[in-house]
């Protein structure tokens, strides 16, 4: 049974605090386990981040399709662009959905 939400996922995201109140995996994976009430939301939060991620990354690669936006080369590998990806739905509902918005201009 799915019970978690966006609302509730970008609630506990924006709690979390990553990349304002710390990027220490240790100090978030602590306050994710406080904000949680089981690893089944633990799981979903999981879930729903990869769904954020693949999001992101599907709007960069509309984004690079304009020749216009060639300049915009990421020279990073996947693993790397992977990372890029989640520090941004890390950041936030906010900043995720500006850089949404913004590629998609």
């Amino acid at each position: 049974m799915k019970r978690m939400t966006d609302k509730k996922f970008w609630k506990i995201v924006k709690k979390l605090g990553w990349g304002t109140l710390s990027t220490d995996s240790d100090v978030v994976g602590l306050k994710l386990a406080h904000l949680v009430d089981s690893i089944d939301d633990i799981k979903e939060m999981h879930d729903i981040s990869r769904l954020k991620r693949e999001e992101l990354s599907n709007v960069i690669d509309k984004f690079m399709e304009n020749p216009r936006n060639k300049k915009y080369r990421y020279w990073g590998g996947d693993d790397s662009y992977w990372d890029f990806t989640a520090h941004i739905v890390g950041l936030g509902e906010e900043i995720f959905m500006s850089v949404i918005k913004n590629l998609l201009i």
